[in-house]
């Protein structure tokens, strides 16, 4: 398990308990969704991609039986014309994972912003630059309500924003 530095200072792990069979299957079937969105059989896919996936691999991405490598994800989803953070956000949603992951930030992005949402936060993080050792922090789940609160805003909001800076 890895942990990270959290925007307090302490750690954090990036890991979340969840069912790696069940996550696997929920890709799978938004890869399938994605493939037949865009009018393809499973040998189409495979000639669009050259040929480096077999119709029995696709197969077994789109069952959960076997897991797909994040490079080969990328692949796909190109062949596809879907962005991956797209699909991965989807899964996410069928999960119920969305939202509940920290969010990494660099302080100085965050410090040059000029969102009135985060103008709490950017005051934060021009004085957290000070003594930082990195510039990049994780806001953890349990900071963003209070973040909202503190800048009037919604917690979506805050996220939406946040997630941006790191776009």
């Amino acid at each position: 398990m890895t942990a990270r530095a959290t925007a307090t200072g302490g750690a954090v792990s990036v890991f979340r308990q969840f069912d790696i069979t069940q996550y696997r299957r929920v890709l799978g079937s938004e890869l399938q969704r994605s493939r037949r969105r865009r009018g393809l059989t499973r040998l189409q896919l495979s000639v669009e991609l050259d040929g480096a996936v077999s119709t029995s691999t696709l197969a077994a991405y789109e069952s959960g039986a076997r897991q797909c490598a994040v490079l080969r994800l990328n692949e796909i989803c190109v062949a596809l014309d879907e962005p991956a953070h797209e699909l991965l956000e989807r899964v996410g949603d069928r999960l119920g994972l969305s939202g509940q992951w920290p969010v990494p930030v660099d302080l100085n992005r965050l410090a040059e912003d000029e969102s009135v949402p985060l103008e709490p936060l950017r005051r934060w993080a021009r004085v957290r630059l000070r003594d930082a050792s990195t510039p990049e922090v994780l806001i953890p789940e349990y900071a963003f309500a209070p973040l909202a609160t503190l800048s009037g805003s919604s917690v979506e909001d805050i996220r939406r924003l946040l997630i941006a800076l790191c776009r």
